[in-house]
């Protein structure tokens, strides 16, 4: 049974997979385009201070998280009863992505 702490954790562990998902897309998308032009890499990472920005979105969305999950590690959890929303949405959200939650070992 989770708590509000651990639920806020997985939360942010997720939306920094999401973030690094979501640019690791864009720059593919931007190597394909210079590829189109004879510029782009073969590998799929852009280069320069293009490749500079990805990564630097990458890392801070990751440093975000660390940074959520130490702050709200301290938190202490609560027994209380889960809600029916609550578990309804956990299940939605495990029925559409737990085998990524599974794999990243998110408390979701």
């Amino acid at each position: 049974m989770s708590t509000l702490p651990t639920d806020l954790r997985a939360a942010a562990r997720l939306a920094a997979d999401a973030t690094v998902g979501v640019s690791r897309i864009a720059e593919g998308v931007h190597q394909s385009v210079w590829s189109t032009l004879g510029a782009g890499r073969s590998d799929g990472r852009a280069r320069g201070l293009t490749g500079f920005v990805y990564r630097q979105v990458r890392r801070t969305a990751r440093l975000a998280s660390r940074t959520a999950d130490r702050a709200l590690g301290w938190i202490p959890a609560d027994d209380a009863s889960e809600s029916e929303r609550r578990a309804a949405f956990v299940a939605a959200l495990n029925g559409v992505m737990g085998d990524h939650l599974a794999a990243t070992d998110n408390p979701l």
